[in-house]
Order: C-alpha cells, then sequence, then structure tokens
C-alpha cells in the first residue's frame, strides 16, 4: 500500500474535527488528522487511490476473504451479490432465476428433491427438503406410516371395507404435495394421504409416492367416490406399472363369526388355489403378501408377525386383503372389492361345508348364480380364467390373458418386464 504524504504543521487545525495537530494528512486538498482519516477514507486494493468511504465496496477473491474496492472499480470489474451483498468478479458471478450471486454463496446453495429448486442452506429443513416443500407434505401427506382414515362410517352395514391404494407419481409433471391436495379436495373428507418408505426409486431410493386411505364404507359408498376419483383422475399417477404398488382392502371384522374367517384364511392360502389368486390379484405372492399353509386353528392368532401375509388377521378391528395389484382401472378395483364381498358371503353361507369353501370351483359356482351382485368380478373370470370373451367382459374392459390385464398411460413408457406374471 503507498503511503499517503504526511505534512508536519505547526499550529495548523484538522479540516475535519478542528482539533490542533502537529502531524497532519493531505487528502483532497484537505488536511487530517489519524482519526479524521482513518474514519473518512480507505485504500482501493484495486486502483490504487484513497478514496471517500462512502463509495467503498467489499468484493470476495478466490478464496472468499473479502477486498475493499472503490464504486468506480467496483462498477467496471464486480458484480453484486444478492445474498451476501459482496461482490465478486463478472466472471465468477452466477446467474439463477434472474438473480446474480457470487460464486461463494451459489456453491453453498443446495436442490430440494421435491420441488428440485436450487435454494440457500438456510432454505433447507428435513430430509433434504425446503421448509416449504416439507410444510406442504406434511399438511398433504400425513408422515406417520401407521396413520388411519377417521373411523366414520359410511353408507349401511353390517359389512364395511376400507380400501388402501398405493400410488407413484411422475414428478416431471407435479411434486407429491400436488397430487395429494388435488386428490384430497376430489374425495373431501372421504380419504387420508399418507407416508410409504415402500414406494421409492430403485436407484435414488427417494420416496417417489404415497397412500391413498379411505375411512370404513359399505361397497356402494366406495364405489360411489372411487367413481368420482377415477372420473377426475389426475394425469401422472401411475400403480399398475409399477414394482412397488399394491392395493389393500380391509373387511370389517365385528359381521364375520371365527369360522367365517378361518374358512377365508384357508381359501386364500391354499395351494390348490394359488393359480386362482394370483389370477384375481394380478400378481404373484410376494414378501408383503405370502401364501402359506394354514390351518383352521391359525385364524384365532392374531400377531404382527404375521402382518405381510396374504390375508393379514393381525389387526383386531379388521380382516385385511394384501394380495391385489395396484390399479387406476375402474373395473379392476370393483372386481377386486367385490372378490373380498363374495368370498366373505361365500364363506358365511350355511349351504356350503367346510371342504366346499376352500374349492375354487364352488367359490366360482357362487359368483354365477349371484353375478348380478358381482358384475366386475364375474366379468374378470370370464375373461382372464375362463379365457372367455363376452359383451360383459368387452364391456368391463378385461382382456384375455394373451394381453395385458392393463396398459397406464403417462409420460414414461414403463419397462416391459414390469408385466411380468400378469
Amino acid at each position: 500500500m503507498p503511503e499517503q504524504k504526511e505534512l508536519l504543521f505547526m499550529g495548523k487545525s484538522c479540516s475535519h474535527c478542528g482539533k490542533e495537530t502537529p502531524k497532519l494528512t493531505e487528502v483532497d486538498s484537505k488536511l487530517l488528522c489519524d482519526g479524521c482519516f482513518d474514519s473518512l477514507y480507505f485504500y482501493c486494493s484495486k486502483c490504487g487511490k484513497y478514496k471517500d468511504k462512502k463509495v467503498k465496496h467489499i468484493v470476495r477473491d478466490s478464496g472468499g476473504y473479502g477486498k475493499v474496492v472503490c464504486k468506480d472499480c467496483f462498477n467496471d470489474f464486480y458484480s453484486h451479490c444478492e445474498h451476501c451483498g459482496y461482490g465478486c468478479k463478472k466472471a465468477d458471478a452466477r446467474m439463477l432465476e434472474g438473480h446474480s450471486y457470487c460464486f461463494h454463496c451459489y456453491d453453498q446453495m443446495f436442490v430440494c428433491p421435491s420441488c428440485n429448486r436450487r435454494l440457500f442452506k438456510e432454505n433447507y429443513y428435513d430430509a433434504g427438503l425446503c421448509r416449504k416443500c416439507w410444510e406442504d407434505e406434511r399438511r398433504a401427506i400425513n408422515p406417520d406410516h401407521l396413520a388411519k382414515a377417521p373411523l366414520e362410517f359410511q353408507g349401511k352395514g353390517p359389512h364395511f371395507y376400507g380400501i388402501e391404494l398405493e400410488v407413484e407419481v411422475d414428478e416431471q409433471l407435479d411434486r407429491r404435495p400436488a397430487y395429494a391436495k388435488r386428490i384430497l379436495k376430489l374425495l373431501n373428507g372421504f380419504i387420508i394421504c399418507k407416508h410409504d418408505g415402500s414406494i421409492k426409486d430403485a436407484n435414488t431410493g427417494r420416496v417417489i409416492g404415497f397412500e391413498i386411505v379411505t375411512v370404513p364404507a359399505s361397497e356402494e359408498v366406495q364405489k360411489e367416490k372411487w367413481n368420482i376419483f377415477f372420473d377426475n383422475l389426475p394425469k401422472g399417477l401411475r400403480s399398475y406399472d409399477t414394482k412397488t404398488c399394491g392395493l389393500h382392502i380391509h373387511c370389517a371384522r365385528q359381521p364375520l363369526t371365527p369360522l367365517q374367517i378361518a374358512k377365508m384364511l384357508l381359501f386364500v392360502n391354499s395351494k390348490e388355489n394359488v393359480s386362482f389368486i394370483t389370477t384375481i390379484a394380478g400378481r404373484p405372492p410376494n414378501t408383503f403378501c405370502k401364501i402359506q399353509d394354514k390351518q383352521y386353528r391359525d385364524a384365532r392368532v392374531i400377531s404382527q408377525e404375521h402382518r405381510y401375509e396374504a390375508l393379514n388377521l393381525s389387526n383386531k378391528a379388521t380382516v385385511e386383503f394384501r394380495i391385489f395389484r395396484g390399479t387406476l382401472k375402474r373395473e379392476s378395483m370393483f372386481k377386486s372389492l367385490e372378490f373380498c364381498a363374495a368370498l366373505i358371503q361365500f364363506c358365511g353361507r350355511g349351504n356350503f361345508s367346510i371342504k366346499d369353501c376352500r374349492q375354487v370351483d364352488k367359490f366360482i359356482e357362487y359368483v354365477k348364480l349371484h353375478k348380478k351382485d358381482y358384475l366386475h368380478l364375474w366379468a374378470f373370470i370370464c375373461a382372464r380364467w375362463f379365457r372367455e370373451e363376452t359383451k360383459l367382459t368387452q364391456m368391463m374392459g378385461f382382456p384375455l390373458p394373451d394381453k395385458p390385464a392393463e396398459i397406464e398411460v403417462y409420460n414414461n413408457e414403463p419397462n416391459p418386464e414390469i408385466r411380468e406374471n400378469i
């Protein structure tokens, strides 16, 4: 730093404070004492001149430490950072959404995986999300995976059903909370949306969906409400063409007898019925819906160890069918609901013996006899089990087994291997 010219004057006073001192510094034709000189002027590291502190600007060098330059030099060589207020070389400035930032602030930013926006670290909240997205998700998607919909029974009993549909979302179109909010508004008060850690991207491990859970309702009310959903199906959802999504249907225990539950348990888990159950479910057994040999006495066991079985009896208030593949097809969901309703009635009727209640042929006989009550189920059995095409199967949109049961349309075509074991 060059030395400022210092002069010794006898009987002279500072031009700024008026203090008389033998040591004065001349700058801009003014004589200043040391205190006033330091408070009013600074040295510009760019042009090498002393300048009024009113035009002082601080800039970052490559190490992030501050340098002081005058206003003229700043305007010529530097750019203002809208975040920290410092300047940096114009070549090092970063532009984002029309705003200019220094390289130091820009490099400290993070990308929110939900909204895909680049934000400053003070906006970081939890789970890699920005505060806004975290709050949006918490309001729209209950973070508790054990959360239950309110026990507000709708419709006429005695049989009530609760449906849990797992869905993935195409985040190229919109964020998870946006989808959840739309569905919550659509089915006002009838559902909740909740977090499900199993619905995640296999490559990144990031959660890419959520679970739609209904209040308990009769079969008629369930169909009425889901018709609203399917009539206004949000673009970008998927459930069938995934490796993560399932459809679970809870049936109220209260109207079921212990023998009835035992018959249902054996029908679903019978080795002879695996092919039929796989066809009805749309997928083979897996770690989340295991089929195992059962005895009648097993129906009395209520244990969390068995919650991932095809027919989950671990809940005190419900019997849960976990076999079904996720779906966004109206007819397929109603087919699954009707299967649960038909099996309850089939296993509860006194004119069917315990042995008969384990046989697929007897069950199909019963469904055919009451097909007016189970139109979707009967159409599905005709097309996918008997391989027969009828006006009813065409009307319901159930193709024969040589074609995929469902095709979901969204931005990215699904990998063909996903349709294995249809």
